[in-house]
């Protein structure tokens, strides 16, 4: 049975979070791993449209930190996005590659509409997991 860790990392405006989950056909997903650091980026992009230096240097410290974790969890792959932040930016396109060239991590920046869509397909799959929970517990086995 192939069993593949993912990682699932999204730098948001006020929050860089990483989830890890293992994954395979039999079990579907289960969550590893659950990592939050508060870093207000939207603070000046949403002013200004630019990341100050000392903002980008904690950034890149954070991803850093994420990418020695999944090392330790043995991550295959890993998805990293942006969201309105990134997509307030000036300059986006020199942002990820100061990321890249201090991480090695590539950063995709989402649309609003592609956000909004991974939200609402992660809420579907944590309800079909609770719905195929609860139906297990209603079993005889357990009643």
């Amino acid at each position: 049975m192939a069993v593949m860790t993912f990682a699932a990392i999204d730098i948001g405006s006020y929050e860089v979070s990483m989830k890890i989950f293992e994954m395979s056909k039999r079990i579907g997903f289960r969550e590893l791993n659950d990592v939050r650091y508060s870093l207000e980026i939207g603070k000046g992009v949403y002013s200004d449209g630019k990341i100050d230096s000392e903002m980008l240097n904690v950034l890149c410290e954070v991803l850093n930190d994420f990418k020695r974790l999944m090392q330790d969890f043995g991550v295959e792959e890993y998805r990293a996005c942006g969201t309105s932040a990134f997509r307030e930016l000036v300059n986006p396109l020199l942002i990820i590659e100061q990321i890249y060239q201090r991480t090695g991590m590539k950063i995709e920046i989402l649309s609003s509409a592609e956000q909004h869509f991974l939200g609402y397909k992660s809420i579907a799959a944590i309800e079909k997991r609770s719905e195929e929970h609860t139906s297990e517990l209603q079993s005889p086995m357990f009643i």
